[in-house]
């Protein structure tokens, strides 16, 4: 089996000659910024509980059709549960097991293992949560959506006790 490191300071190229000249640069580790600058020293409102490492998009390269960018899930770390807007998501697993719970009443399980790659269609509410309470896990994730939180819709109704609950027994079973 092959396991993959990423560190903090990845170089992403660009290798499009296009429309723009090709930037090598850091990203910025970031929370959604909904204030539409690039400041991402603060954390304006925290659209999700996981850190996000921002790479590709409208605000770091002038992305206008896609984003790129590392999710780093510590150890029993969770997402709020939400939908995204008009754009859908694939999702590369790098380490670590993630579950994503999805459906209109997140009924449905799937298991996000190293090297294992998920599309979640626009609209369709979903939660991930990082399965070990010890381990981080970490995933790539591409959206054609350039815009890094903007677009992403919270569902607090969803986010219940009984949700808590079924989250534990999970991480229990393992």
């Amino acid at each position: 089996m092959f396991q993959f490191r990423f560190q903090v300071t990845l170089h992403w190229n660009c290798l499009l000659k296009a429309a723009f000249t090709p930037q090598v640069f850091q990203p910025k580790r970031g929370f959604g910024n909904r204030s539409g600058t690039d400041d991402r020293s603060r954390p304006l409102q925290r659209m999700r509980r996981t850190p996000q490492f921002f790479g590709v998009s409208e605000n770091s390269v002038g992305s206008k059709h896609l984003s790129l960018n590392l999710t780093a899930f510590g150890p029993g770390g969770r997402a709020k549960s939400h939908r995204h807007k008009d754009y859908e998501t694939a999702i590369y697993t790098v380490s670590g097991k993630i579950i994503l719970l999805h459906g209109p009443n997140l009924e449905t399980e799937s298991l996000m293992e190293p090297g294992s790659f998920c599309f979640i269609p626009a609209e369709v509410p979903h939660v991930a949560f990082n399965l070990s309470m010890t381990e981080p896990a970490t995933a790539l994730t591409a959206r054609n959506d350039p815009r890094e939180q903007e677009n992403v819709v919270l569902m607090p109704e969803l986010d219940t006790a009984e949700l808590d609950e079924r989250i534990a027994t999970r991480r229990a079973e393992g």
